[in-house]
C-alpha cells in the first residue's frame, strides 16, 4: 500500500461523494477498487471495535461484533440494491461494482474514528454522535447509489426510487435481525 494509492483512493472517494458520474463509473469497473472500497468500509468500524477494546474493560468479541453489524448491514443494502435492479428492472449489473461504488461513498464514517478518540480523551458526546454519523452517511451512500443507478444505468428515476426504497427497507430488516443475533438487548441502546 502505497502512499499515492492512500491518495488517489480518497480523492476518488471525494469525487463519488460529490456525485462525479464518471468516477461512479470510473470506480465500478474498476478491478482493484474492491480492496479500498473493503478498507474504506470496515476501516472505521474496525479501528473503534479495536479502540473499544483497548481503552475500555468489556469483552473484545462484543465489539467485534459490533463492527460487523453495520459493515455487513451495509454490504447487504448494496446487494438488495443490485438484485432488485437486476430482477426487478430487467438491468444488468455487476454486484461487486456497485457495492464498491456505494462502499467508496462511506467515506465520511471515518469521522466515527475521530469522536471515539474524543470521547476515550474525555470529551462527551463523541460516542453518541456514532450512531447520527453511520445513519447519515449511509443515506448518503443511499443517494449516491441513486445518482449511480440513473447515471450509469439509465434506469428511471420512479425506478431508482423503488430500488433505493428498497434498499432502505433491506438495510433496516438485516439491521434488525443481525443486531439482535450479534448484539442481543445491546442492539436498541446502540444503534437507535
Amino acid at each position: 500500500m502505497r502512499k499515492i494509492d492512500v491518495v488517489t483512493a480518497f480523492k476518488d472517494a471525494v469525487s463519488i461523494l460529490k456525485l462525479d458520474k464518471i468516477k461512479m463509473s470510473e470506480i465500478y469497473s474498476k478491478k482493484s477498487a474492491l480492496t479500498w472500497a473493503l478498507i474504506i468500509l470496515v476501516g472505521p468500524f474496525v479501528l473503534n471495535a479495536i479502540l473499544i477494546s483497548i481503552f475500555s474493560s468489556f469483552v473484545a468479541g462484543f465489539y467485534i461484533k459490533l463492527a460487523l453489524l453495520p459493515v455487513l448491514s451495509l454490504a447487504a443494502s448494496s446487494f438488495v440494491m443490485a438484485l432488485i435492479a437486476q430482477f426487478g428492472f430487467k438491468t444488468k449489473v455487476d454486484y461487486l461494482g456497485l457495492f464498491k461504488v456505494m462502499a467508496y461513498a462511506a467515506l465520511p464514517m471515518w469521522a466515527m474514528v475521530v469522536f471515539m478518540i474524543l470521547s476515550f480523551a474525555g470529551i462527551s458526546g463523541g460516542v453518541s454522535l456514532f450512531s447520527l454519523i453511520m445513519w447519515v452517511s449511509w443515506v448518503w451512500m443511499v443517494i449516491v447509489a441513486y445518482n449511480f443507478l440513473m447515471s450509469h444505468f439509465r434506469v428511471a428515476q420512479k425506478n431508482a426510487m423503488i430500488i433505493c426504497g428498497a434498499s432502505v427497507v433491506g438495510f433496516m430488516i438485516v439491521q434488525s435481525v443481525l443486531g439482535r443475533i450479534l448484539l442481543g438487548g445491546f442492539y436498541s441502546v446502540m444503534f437507535f
